[in-house]
């Protein structure tokens, strides 16, 4: 029972923090200047960053927080072992996502949410 409980939990978050990154995104993007601003890449790139340094940052503590969203304690992360060549052959899957998260951000200030959330 505890195990469903946290898999609801899991997404319920996920939904209601979709939902305000959306509204933050249109709010963000439209202070910026909207979709004749021209900032709106540098918000999405900046969002890529700061999540980049918070996964290093997970990395380095070696604990995974994932499981307090479902109330229980975090979890041990061993570092990853990645090689170079992992690396390499992950960049073409890196800048499509890259791409498809601007795609995202920059869809927010050419409409509505809802359409923000139809291109995501």
């Amino acid at each position: 029972m505890a195990d469903k409980l946290a898999l609801v939990l899991l997404y319920v978050f996920w939904f209601v923090g979709n939902y305000y990154y959306n509204l933050y995104n249109k709010q963000a993007s439209m202070k910026a200047g909207g979709k004749d601003g021209g900032l709106t890449v540098t918000i999405s790139v900046m969002q890529i960053v700061v999540c980049a340094a918070w996964a290093m940052g997970l990395w380095l503590i070696r604990r995974n927080p994932t499981p307090l969203l479902g109330l229980k304690a975090p979890a041990p992360q061993p570092l990853p072992a990645i090689t170079k060549a992992d690396v390499i052959s992950l960049l073409p899957l890196t800048f499509c996502y890259a791409f498809a998260h601007t795609a995202g951000v920059v869809a927010l200030t050419a409409g509505s949410p809802a359409f923000g959330q139809i291109v995501k």
